[in-house]
């Protein structure tokens, strides 16, 4: 057998391997939305455990610190991000050089919230893990000295840590948390949080990972380490009535169909009436 057709047996062989591993990986994520409930208390112990036990190859890329990221990356994921909130606040005729005071709430390695600071009055940084916080913190002082609090959130009961701020806050943001969640019901209580934090007239600006195909045919039932990106997903009108009902008006939506590190994203500015 020639070498020409040795690499083409290898070829082939590779392209087998890799068809069998999309179906194999296909099958997991069908029986973890179609098969039995884990539960929701159950769901939420497994987020809890993965974001607190640090473990695992990619928890600081999860967690989108700078040293998981990379240096451009990050750096790029905040100013992206500050860019549709500036687009909002100027359809909206907020100003964009002052968000007042901010609510980063599940703030992992403060790419967002380090591009946010210089054109806050206040930070809030909310997460569940104390390392992420310290990290966050770090990088909004190595380009800010505004006054600045630390909210550690428990997972069973999130609202415990904004009930001392209600209706301070002038800004609200939440980027890259909603999927995170470990159901659809724990998304909203982060939008119910909004509504507590947020002074009237107050923004909140969330991102959400929207249905656009089969494959986010529903929410997962199980698994929380196999699929912490994919918990969570809404229909695009869903998710708009969703805000409706758990007391903010939404007013504005773009979409991104592609990041740099997912897929199918919608962002949803809405108002606290």
């Amino acid at each position: 057998m020639s070498a020409d057709s040795i690499d083409n047996v290898d070829n082939s062989a590779r392209s087998v391997g890799k068809l069998i591993g999309r179906i194999r990986a296909a099958a997991v994520a069908a029986a973890d939305r179609m098969g039995p409930d884990q539960g929701l208390d159950e769901k939420v112990r497994d987020a809890s455990d993965y974001w607190t036990s640090r473990e695992g190859g990619h928890w600081e890329s999860n967690s989108h610190w700078r040293s998981g990221l990379g240096d451009q990356t990050w750096r790029e994921v905040g100013e992206e991000h500050l860019s549709i909130l500036r687009m909002f606040a100027t359809a909206l005729g907020r100003s964009v050089t002052d968000f007042g005071t901010v609510v980063d709430w599940g703030c992992g390695g403060g790419a967002v919230a380090a591009a946010l600071a210089p054109l806050s009055s206040r930070m809030l940084i909310a997460d569940v893990v104390p390392e992420t916080l310290a990290e966050c913190e770090a990088q909004i002082r190595s380009g800010s000295d505004i006054p600045l609090e630390s909210l550690e959130v428990d997972l069973a009961n999130p609202e415990q840590a904004a009930a001392p701020y209600k209706n301070q806050c002038d800004t609200f943001v939440c980027i890259y948390v909603i999927e995170l969640t470990a159901d659809p019901a724990e998304a909203l209580r982060i939008v119910r949080i909004a509504t507590q934090m947020l002074k009237s007239g107050g923004m909140a600006v969330f991102q959400v990972k929207y249905r656009a195909n089969a494959r986010f045919g529903g929410p997962v039932k199980r698994a929380y380490r196999r699929n912490l990106a994919n918990m969570t997903v809404f229909g695009i009108g869903e998710f708009w009535s969703e805000l409706e009902r758990n007391g903010l008006t939404p007013k504005l939506i773009t979409l991104v169909p592609r990041t740099q590190l997912d897929r199918n994203y919608a962002y949803f500015a809405a108002v606290k009436p």
